[in-house]
């Protein structure tokens, strides 16, 4: 019989769903007016990660999340990297916003392992094209938060690689 012991890899995954969970069933009200109050939206670009718009779309980035089991610091990363550009569509266009779901946070993560595995770019290009033919989803947010966190990692390779 195999012992079966807790992987520690699965904690950041398990910590980020518990939090969404918690915002999907006790927050919901509270995550929805926050996300449409105009006083609010700035907040909102920092904590978006968490708020969905049901739960389909939270079942979907879950679904995402578990087979990737993000690491502490992709997690970190991703956040960081899917909260700027989110703030930048605020400042540069007009009435951007509100946001919400991980998606973009997923797509900041998804990153590492293409700018660490020398993988092809252009497949997370096309695999959000069909993202901008479907009303409220930001296609946009995604491949700039991919793109941001694909130039922190190509730094973070690009400095682990060279001679000392």
């Amino acid at each position: 019989m195999t012992s079966r012991r807790f992987d520690r890899g699965h904690v950041p995954a398990l910590l980020l769903t518990v939090a969404a969970l918690a915002v999907w069933c006790f927050g919901r009200d509270t995550a929805l007016s926050f996300a449409i109050s105009c006083d609010a939206r700035r907040y909102n670009m920092f904590l978006y990660h968490l708020a969905h718009a049901n739960i389909f779309h939270l079942l979907c980035n879950l679904i995402a999340l578990w087979p990737f089991r993000p690491r502490w610091m992709t997690l970190l990363v991703g956040y960081v990297c899917s909260s700027l550009p989110a703030l930048l569509l605020m400042a540069v266009i007009p009435g951007y916003g509100p946001v919400c779901g991980m998606s973009a946070l997923l797509f900041a993560c998804f990153a590492r392992r293409y700018a660490m595995w020398r993988q092809p770019v252009w497949k997370v290009v096309a695999v959000n094209v069909p993202f901008i033919f479907i009303p409220r989803v930001d296609g946009l947010l995604h491949l700039l938060s991919f793109f941001t966190s694909y130039i922190v990692w190509k730094a973070v390779a690009t400095y682990r690689e060279r001679p000392r």
